[in-house]
């Protein structure tokens, strides 16, 4: 695998990470609410 195709993937893990993250605090917000 090259570089660019890695660096690629890895970005792609790290935005699927942080839409859970996200996606948590969403929920934790409309709980508190």
């Amino acid at each position: 695998m090259n570089k660019h195709a890695k660096r690629l993937l890895e970005g792609k893990e790290i935005d699927r990470g942080l839409l859970r993250i996200s996606h948590e605090i969403v929920e934790r917000n409309k709980g508190s609410a």
